[in-house]
């Protein structure tokens, strides 16, 4: 037998068929090896040849395994038999990324370019990827030998001069063996798809000679290759490994524009194990439309290049090569550091996905304004403080600090934490500032994701903590509830010596009730390390919270003496020392003057006296300043008024006007380029958008009304926001004077919005489809879109233009940063919705919108048509395209949105809209957003109450699904009134009703569990395995789960439970009774195990957690445990034989199954009645998933 130190060539295979073609270009077989040649361990099979002069041992990845790790695994055993290998090849399929660059086909061979020190293939985080996530790079293989280098630069030049022979090799070897002619020959359909054409969901065995290929408009047409160019071709760059297939067109083309050309399994997980050349035939393009026609014949030409390549590859330049065994050890040395940097990586990593999952405000903006506002000298009285100093020393300590707006409260907090953050103490430091500014953002559920990301990124426990929770959730898709964010935060707490939190501006929170007792909850948990200090105003509920708080030594009024002396440093600071003030240096009597009169009319208010200076730094004279003193304003109300008056008289009211409604209204602070693309918007004009409209600058309004708006620098650029809490008070409040009350209503600042917002996104579209565009403008518009990264497609802008963001959404672009406002003007259909009733002209100018046909075919995504199902809110994304590739539909966004003028009057247009085929349906839509007035029109209407579109019913798209998942109990009951099915198990597999199980909505379970003769256990499996375990939705369950009580039988077709989907195995089932067991609830626990028949071994346990000491009931049912085999610890069991012993001696006979009160109707204490029980085990005795 051959000796294994002759063969230099490790070949890798990972399909049998790859190995056959391996096999078939060997120009002689030495078979097997001998089996006392293989390494002990090694289970790899092997077979030997030779190949163009080399000596060639060719492996195959064990049957049905695939995957990187396989063949890490594969190559390691290789290494360790076969230890003189120098060079390595990784010869198969892959699924090809073609471009208009790069003309990949079936059939033809990409190889791994080496590139910057790497082998060109990069292993990526794929998994069970859909549409919306980018390229992840984790590592790359390592270069192949040199000699593979140089042989490779040989061959390019040969084919170039020549052209390739791969082709004509394959046919020789098939010549040869005409039995393998029908798998490895070359087919005669190769068929490239449109990257939106998807294969049909739910149904991969209709394959897509029977579905895609009758469809030729989503068939790519490409002219067939000519004469003189190589087919197979054979193609160079970088390879994209991981452990799934690629099988979404539109993440193929993103990776492919990034420069990868194929997508394969296995040649990642060789990275520092194997230096080797990667070579792939292409056998589909990573779509959708996967088959395996081409698989044999990518397979022989992938053999053929690889022989090419050994045959202008000299044996003796092999020889000179280091054993690849020896590489490896020159790499582990280099392995310590490389773990460090990537341990390093994957933190930042981590902390990114929590970052996006949680999507916290962020602070520090808030923290940096107050404390540029801070001047030197001042807040030192509540520093030194000895009340302060106490809060910070004692374990377990409360500090309320309340005062009037305007006091300096937030620059007080501001103080304290950036003293905090300088002492370098060991103590965990949070923050908090509920801003005017923060839109919707201002409850108890963001102010949580805050606390919880700060801390999680400055102690690795708390990170770890928090990443359970992530985990929890699904990964991320779903969002944490309050309850789990405050449950997580209590666990770090635990893990943490001390934390410190501060919470500023508590009255400006949306709901400052549930803070409060959030707060109390806390701080009643004595938690020694806990610091919490609060600021606020003493108003509203606040006033009746503080006046009745328990302990008022932790409240701590804001001492105007002392806030005086602050606002006299930050006075004379301010005129003594700055810029503007400056021209008065000279006049010193004067400044004192000045600092006397606004000190006196500051009414120890900070802001008052910063916007009494700002009043007073215009005025150029003595005459002028002393009108001005005499008149100053001695309120900010006054303040307020006067400006919105010098607004209104002046050239920039309008602008500065649609400025106050916008940051008033809208969802989120706007950025100075958003805000300057609104305001060029004119609605009376037609366009109503024109770039020439732009403001130079926007400081020049801001500047008019600087009292009101600031600009403030954020990570996102300057934003720009409400000057102070006061402000939006005074502008919302009915001490505004008209117009002004009228103007900046909510009813007629969200109607401005929305229809900016409209005009804006058909304007920037129209404007590129203008024909009356002149060139330079067109060249202009092109060439804004390409700086941005988005390259238009042939016809400009007819087509879709798909681009990745960072959010991970595949999004349509038009030029991002080109026309800024393109992003905020999206949100046009929350605007739409508040004030549709209202104003008869929105309706209009939405249906207006929906009628551009070339904006709905090419832009749904801008127009906030696209994916309006937001994955990482509710787990799954759903597009509006009628039929993919096709248009989106008008009704179903306008009833996800909540429009139901609009939604009314598209049905009375067309009232087919109702029944048309589409991937969701208008009742859906409507049922998962909880519009329930648009449920009840449309069940009106004849809509499929089960959500059918035509004669098609989708498990996707079941609007009590829906409604259920997001709690809606309203539209539930509709639904279920107008004949819902409950037993509908959707693509999830699951039914409504364990989708309300599984998001705790207590409501909406009552509902439709009326429906059930019998609730499988498997419900109560899933309450109590979410995070956190609702303790009602377990009582509920248990009453209706272990005693079922009938009320309609929805299915009448069968005997078994309506949930057939769902399935409880024994490991499941012995977790659910040991959770019982600790709850207590050893009523349900007992029925539970004696109607579980069969108990395998693999699931039984010895530990419970018994109470000690345990009480009679639990000793009974341990009785019932022992007596049905299962083991229990020594301590349970030997207090099990006591208590018998004892009931033994006062001659009291036990049953079988020992004594119960629920066995006896006198003495029932279950929820339910005996019969019940019988009834119930009458339903596990039915042979399904949940009985024998």
């Amino acid at each position: 037998m051959p000796d294994p130190e002759e063969y230099t060539i490790g070949w890798i295979c990972a399909l049998p068929t790859e190995h056959t073609a391996a096999c078939l270009f060997l120009d002689e077989e030495h078979g097997q090896p001998d089996p006392d040649h293989i390494a002990a361990g090694d289970n790899n099979a092997y077979e030997l040849g030779v190949m163009a002069g080399h000596k060639v041992v060719i492996a195959v990845l064990p049957h049905g395994e695939y995957g990187t790790s396989t063949a890490a695994t594969v190559v390691t055993d290789m290494l360790r038999s076969f230890t003189n290998v120098k060079v390595g090849l990784m010869v198969g399929v892959g699924g090809g990324a073609p471009t208009s660059d790069n003309d990949i086909r079936l059939g033809d061979v990409v190889v791994s370019s080496p590139k910057d020190g790497n082998g060109g293939v990069y292993q990526y985080d794929y998994g069970k990827r859909i549409q919306g996530h980018d390229f992840k790079p984790t590592g790359h293989l390592n270069q192949p030998p040199s000699a593979v280098l140089t042989a490779m630069a040989l061959l390019v030049s040969r084919y170039e001069r020549k052209g390739n022979q791969i082709g004509q090799a394959v046919d020789e070897i098939l010549e040869e063996n005409p039995r393998l002619r029908t798998k490895y020959g070359r087919p005669e359909v190769d068929i490239l798809y449109a990257s939106n054409f998807v294969h049909p969901h739910g149904d991969d065995r209709r394959n897509c000679e029977e579905y895609c290929e009758t469809k030729p408009p989503n068939i790519v047409n490409r002219l067939p290759r000519d004469e003189d160019q190589d087919d197979p071709a054979v193609h160079f760059g970088t390879i994209a490994s991981g452990n799934s297939l690629m099988k979404d067109a539109l993440i193929r083309d993103s990776l492919a524009s990034e420069g990868v050309l194929c997508f394969e399994m296995e040649a990642a997980g060789l990275a520092n194990r194997f230096p080797c050349l990667v070579v792939r035939g292409i056998c589909d393009y990573s779509d959708s439309h996967k088959n395996k026609r081409w698989q044999g014949y990518a397979a022989m030409t992938a053999a053929a290049y690889a022989k090419d390549l050994l045959k202008v590859m000299l044996p003796r330049r092999v020889e000179s090569e280091k054993r690849l065994t020896a590489v490896l050890e020159s790499l582990d040395s280099k392995t310590a550091s490389i773990q460090t940097i990537l341990q390093s990586t994957q933190q930042q990593q981590q902390a990114q996905h929590l970052r996006t999952w949680l999507s916290p405000s962020d602070p520090s903006v808030n923290l940096e304004k107050a404390l540029k506002q801070r001047h030197q000298n001042t807040c030192r009285w509540l520093l030194d403080d000895d009340g302060y100093r106490s809060w910070r020393t004692t374990p377990s300590s409360f500090f309320w600090l309340h005062g009037l707006s305007g006091c300096g409260k937030t620059v007080l907090a501001s103080a304290a934490i950036h003293q905090l953050q300088s002492e370098g103490s060991s103590s965990l430091v949070a923050f908090h500032y509920f801003d005017v500014n923060g839109g919707d953002r201002r409850g108890l559920s963001q102010m949580l994701r805050s606390l919880l990301y700060q801390l999680s990124s400055k102690h690795p426990q708390a990170r770890q903590t928090l990443q359970e929770l992530y985990y929890d959730c699904d990964k991320g898709a779903r969002k944490p509830t309050a309850r789990q964010l405050s449950e997580q935060f209590v666990k770090i707490l635990d893990q943490v010596a001390e934390v410190i939190v501060i919470v500023d501006a508590l009255d400006e929170c949306n709901s400052p009730d549930d803070v409060v007792s959030w707060l109390k909850e806390l701080y009643q948990t004595d938690r020694k390390g806990l610091h919490l200090l609060v600021t606020s105003r003493k108003q509203g509920i606040l006033n009746t919270t503080i006046e009745k708080w328990h302990e008022q030594d932790q409240l701590h009024a804001v001492r105007s003496s002392e806030t005086n002396k602050d606002i006299a440093n930050y006075i004379h600071a301010r005129l003594s020392g700055s810029e503007e003030f400056e021209r008065w240096n000279p006049h010193k009597d004067l400044r004192e003057h000045v600092e006397k009169a606004v000190l006196q009319r500051a009414n120890g208010m900070f802001r008052l006296a910063a916007c009494q200076l700002d009043d007073l730094k215009s005025c150029i004279d003595r005459p002028q300043l002393m009108e001005a003193l005499r008149t100053l304003p001695t309120t900010l109300q006054e303040i307020y008024a006067r400006t919105l008056d010098t607004l209104r008289s002046s050239n920039c009211y309008r602008e500065g006007l649609l400025m106050l409604q916008y940051v008033l209204w809208a969802k989120k602070p706007p950025l100075f380029s958003e805000m300057i693309d609104a305001i060029a918007v004119r609605l009376e004009d037609n366009p109503g958008f024109k770039q020439e409209n732009r403001l130079f600058d926007l400081m020049d309004v801001i500047t008019q009304c600087s009292s009101l708006l600031t600009p403030i620098m954020s990570e996102s650029g300057r934003e720009l926001h409400l000057a102070h809490s006061s402000v939006k008070e005074y502008l919302t409040s009915q001490h505004l004077a008209e117009p002004f009350r009228e103007l900046l209503s909510e009813v007629h600042g969200r109607s401005i919005i929305a229809k900016i917002s409209i005009r804006y996104m058909i304007d920037v579209v129209n404007l590129h489809n203008n024909p009356k565009m002149s060139s330079g403008e067109s060249t202009r518009s092109l060439f804004l879109l390409e700086s941005s990264g988005v390259v238009p497609s042939e016809d400009s802008f007819g087509r879709l233009l798909v681009g990745h963001r960072a959010d991970n959404h595949l999004v349509a672009i038009i030029g991002e940063g080109a026309f800024p406002f393109i992003w905020s003007a999206g949100y046009w259909a929350e605007h739409a919705r508040f004030i549709e009733a209202a104003n008869d002209d929105i309706p209009r100018l939405i249906i207006q919108l929906y009628k551009q046909e070339h904006l709905l075919r090419g832009f749904p995504q801008i127009l906030g048509l696209g994916f309006i199902y937001d994955h990482r809110e509710y787990g799954y994304i759903r597009d509006l395209y009628t039929e993919v590739g096709r248009r989106p539909s008008p009704l179903i966004h306008a009833c996800y949105w909540g429009l139901e003028i609009v939604a009314r009057r598209l049905l009375e247009s067309d009232a087919h809209l109702l029944t048309s085929s589409s991937v969701d349906s208008p009742l859906h839509a409507a049922s998962f957003s909880g519009h329930h007035s648009i449920v009840k029109m449309l069940l009106g209407r004849g809509a499929a109450v089960d959500g059918g579109m035509g004669t098609l019913l989708s498990t996707t798209t079941v609007p009590l699904h829906g409604a259920s998942q997001n709690g809606h109990v309203e539209v539930v009951k509709t639904l279920l009134q107008h004949g819902a099915r409950v037993d509908i198990i959707g693509s999830k597999n699951e039914t409504a009703l364990e989708l309300a199980v599984r998001n705790h909505h207590l409501n909406v379970i009552k509902l439709p569990m009326d429906y059930y003769d019998c609730l499988p256990f498997y419900l109560l499996f899933v309450a109590l395995s979410q995070t956190p375990v609702e303790e009602k939705v377990i009582d509920l369950l248990c009453s209706k789960v272990i005693m079922p009580g009938a009320r309609k039988v929805v299915s009448s077709l069968c005997n078994e439970p309506i949930v057939t989907a769902s399935r409880i195995n024994s490991r499941e089932f012995e977790w659910l009774l040991s959770s019982l067991i600790t709850r207590g609830q050893l009523a349900y626990a007992r029925i539970l195990l004696e109607n579980w028949i069969h108990i395998p071994n693999t699931c039984i346990r010895r530990h419970y957690h018994w109470p000690e000491p345990p009480k009679q009931e639990h000793l009974q049912l341990a009785r019932i445990m022992l007596d049905r085999g299962w083991m229990l610890s020594d301590d349970i069991v030997s207090r099990v034989k006591l208590s018998d012993e004892k009931e033994e001696s006062r001659k009291t006979p036990r049953n079988a199954l020992g004594s119960s009160s629920i066995e006896s109707a006198d003495g029932c204490d279950c929820p339910g009645s005996c019969q019940e029980s019988t009834s119930l085990k009458r339903f596990l005795s039915v042979p399904g998933p949940y009985g024998p």
